[in-house]
């Protein structure tokens, strides 16, 4: 009795066990290095064919003209991957066909639009073709990715993979998804493929709150007699770029230009806007901003030193002028313009929350990452920024925007450094407290940095991105018989960034020689990344294409390790400190970077001798001077 029992509960054992195979066989494709998304309820439907043995057997449906660039897009890379070219039409007459933000069939579908998170896309498969809607372009993105198997992982041709295949036939499918953070940017994107990689990636804001940066600009220009409201120096003079932030008659012509732009005031005679006294960043239909100009607050007037607090040091010393500013707008935009939001940029020696002022409710807080994101790879470093976002959080009572930097630390060194893990712990960690992120570079990042880059993008369209498993499948993809030394070549990388622990922590953003050279990137490192590079380029002899991909990542490395102390520095050299800051410091004469570096070196001055924007000499301030 009991042997058939235990007969009776293998046999159903092995029928679940079946079960379970044959289900997992007829799922879609669930790409192990794709974002996450949601998988709702199977159609019962058979697979649809869009192209068979080289040729087209659908035609893209896209009746809405804005969305033809989402048409051109799928049309494309499905010819890259098949040789078909699907035509694109208005209206299917018969066959199989894509249908592109088609409310109406989603709606016959069971899809409701109206219902769809902002920028959600649903993808699914009916008996006579697959349905985009939504955000078509994202969902058109989605699709080539999954089903089709594209890749873009840096700018132009060269970084984007595309398996070839004679047939693209799709399983029945129903799937959703919709970015967790609606800002997304990635600033600058000007040159070459820049454009086309970013929007494949997905960057986009569908957050209403935009922060104008910097503004008001202009009032030296429409009130340049009033000097009260311009910060005063330390001789006694007017800086009429800042305002002095302090006075209650800079509060009060805020509102009056608050209230002239809405009246209309600030237009041609075509009813077209015109800058006005705040430049081209005045107050639109849903924010007002505050965002001093682009360096510190240091006004001496009697007022802001009473604000000022010299003991939170350089990140915060200008805080509560700030604040109290904020807060007193704001309390009157609340009560004018009850519908309105006032953003803030948090940023120089203004970062830090001063503790002292809860804002009214109606500001929006874009906090600056002031010590560059790649540098959170240090506990210290980590904590002290989260506590500024954490004591914005609640001194706005509502979520963030955040502000970091690609540029930092490139600018004062050139260690091949990735961190990718350090983005994705940053957005796990803040998914409730932030709405996204603006990515400041200062040109095109992606040769050096894509590894990040690619995973940064992906992780704020979902947290959750498997990038270990991405990382994988682009060295498979791109490298070829080259593809397992790459991925070493990436992992130390990584493991040198993100597992050094330094000696020194960076004043500001910088990162000291000590801590590239001898810590992150020893020689010993240094020379493991060589030999992987020159055993990939042999590896990857007589194949064109790989090739150019190991010179395109090369390029970089290869600058690091003229710069690096086992290839490039004499001992006395290194001593002294000759770093990347020298190479590659902008906006800056390099003599007299050298000048400044050798001399911290020589103890003449502190190391942490660089201001917390763009690596320039803080400039002396009168009594509020601090060392960074």
């Amino acid at each position: 009795m009991k042997a058939n029992r235990l007969r009776m509960a293998t046999l159903v054992c092995l029928m679940l066990c079946s079960c379970v195979c044959v289900s997992r066989a007829t799922v879609p494709e669930r790409s192990p290095d794709l974002n996450p998304v949601k998988f709702k309820r199977r159609p019962n439907a058979p697979p649809v064919v869009l192209v068979e043995n080289g040729k087209p057997r659908a035609t893209i449906v896209c009746a809405n003209k804005e969305l033809r660039l989402a048409a051109s897009e799928l049309q494309t890379h499905i010819e890259l991957a098949t040789g078909a070219k699907l035509p694109i039409v208005d209206a299917k007459k018969e066959g199989t066909g894509v249908f592109l933000g088609d409310e109406a069939v989603a709606r016959a579908n069971g899809i409701l639009v109206a219902n769809l998170p902002p920028e959600g896309f649903e993808i699914k498969t009916i008996p006579d073709g697959i349905i985009i809607a939504g955000n078509a372009l994202w969902g058109v993105y989605e699709f080539l990715e999954r089903f089709v198997g594209v890749r873009w992982y840096y700018p132009g041709d060269l970084g984007r993979s595309v398996p070839k295949k004679d047939n693209l036939i799709i399983k029945p499918v129903w799937l959703a998804d919709a970015p967790v953070f609606r800002k997304r940017e990635n600033w600058p994107g000007n040159y070459p493929g820049g454009p086309e990689l970013h929007r494949r990636l997905r960057q986009g804001v569908s957050w209403p709150n935009r922060v104008a940066c910097h503004t008001p600009i202009k009032w030296h220009e429409y009130y340049p007699k009033e000097l009260d409201l311009f910060q005063l120096r330390g001789d006694g003079t007017r800086e009429m770029s800042m305002l002095c932030y302090s006075n209650p008659a800079t509060l009060q012509k805020y509102l009056t230009t608050i209230e002239e732009y809405y009246a209309g005031k600030y237009t041609d005679d075509k009813g077209k806007a015109v800058p006005g006294p705040w430049g081209w960043f005045p107050p639109d239909e849903h924010v007002i901003s505050v965002s001093p100009n682009d360096a510190p607050v240091t006004c001496r007037c009697d007022l802001c030193r009473a604000q000022w607090n010299a003991s939170v040091g350089p990140l915060g010393e200008a805080s509560y002028i700030m604040e109290d500013f904020v807060a007193r707008l704001a309390t009157e935009v609340k009560k004018r313009w009850p519908d309105k939001t006032v953003t803030y940029l948090a940023y120089s020696n203004y970062t830090i929350p001063s503790g002292k002022v809860v804002f009214p409710g109606n500001v929006e807080v874009h906090v600056c990452g002031m010590k560059g994101l790649a540098n959170y790879k240090e506990t210290t470093i980590a904590k002290s920024e989260q506590s500024i976002i954490d004591g914005w959080y609640r001194i706005s009572g509502r979520p963030l925007q955040n502000w970091h930097y690609i540029c930092w630390p490139d600018d004062s060194t050139t260690a091949p450094y990735l961190f990718p893990h350090i983005v994705q712990k940053f957005y796990q960690q803040n998914r409730k407290k932030t709405v996204g992120t603006f990515i400041n570079g200062a040109g095109n990042h992606w040769p050096r940095h894509h590894v990040t880059l690619y995973a940064w993008m992906k992780l704020m369209w979902n947290p959750n991105f498997p990038i270990d498993a991405a990382i994988n499948e682009y060295c498979r993809r791109m490298y070829g018989p080259a593809s397992a030394t790459m991925r070493q070549l990436i992992q130390e990388q990584i493991d040198g960034w993100e597992k050094s622990r330094w000696s020194i922590l960076p004043g500001a953003h910088n990162v000291s020689p000590k801590s590239v050279h001898e810590e992150s990137y020893p020689p010993a490192r240094v020379e493991r990344l060589q030999t992987l590079l020159s055993q990939a380029r042999q590896e990857a002899e007589g194949n064109e294409q790989v090739q150019q991909r190991i010179e395109y990542y090369a390029g970089p490395l290869e600058v690091f390790f003229k710069e690096s102390p086992m290839r490039g520095f004499a001992p006395r050299e290194m001593k002294m400190g000759v770093t990347s800051a020298i190479l590659s410091a902008p906006r800056v004469c390099k003599e007299v970077v050298v000048s400044l570096v050798l001399r911290a070196r020589e103890g003449v001055w502190p190391e942490h001798l660089f201001s917390t924007t763009h690596c320039r000499p803080r400039r002396d301030v009168g009594e509020h001077a601090e060392e960074t």
